[in-house]
């Protein structure tokens, strides 16, 4: 009698970790630092807790390159946006527009917020 071989079930590839989740992690790992993505006192910024959360490196160009090639909408100018942060405006309305990855350098050099609460803020996205 012929044996029925079966076949393992096909798993789809995993979806890339969502930004959000990989700046927790990173945030695990070391302090906050601001306007760099790794300090010379050993902290990190908001991207740089998601690169070497990717890449387990603090290799800043591994870490944009890997970045950048799962979660383009990160380094994309195609959807700018506003800082929810910022109430000032210019001739009554709102200044500035940036990308992804400017908002979120923004949001941990310019306002000092934790890297959680950043986060917490992409996961209101959906990232």
């Amino acid at each position: 009698m012929p044996s029925k071989r079966r076949s393992a079930p096909h798993t789809p590839p995993a979806d890339p970790p969502w930004l959000s989740a990989l700046i927790r992690q990173g945030a695990t790992r070391r302090p906050q630092c601001f306007y760099d993505y790794f300090s010379a006192s050993g902290g990190s910024c908001a991207l740089g807790a998601a690169m070497e959360a990717r890449t387990g490196s603090t290799n800043v160009r591994r870490g944009l390159e890997a970045l950048g090639a799962e979660l383009p909408a990160l380094f994309s100018t195609d959807n700018l946006l506003t800082c929810p942060l910022d109430r000032h405006q210019v001739d009554g309305r709102l200044r500035r527009f940036l990308g992804l990855s400017g908002l979120i350098a923004h949001l941990n050099n310019e306002h000092g917020l934790a890297r959680e609460r950043i986060a917490d803020w992409l996961d209101s996205l959906g990232l």
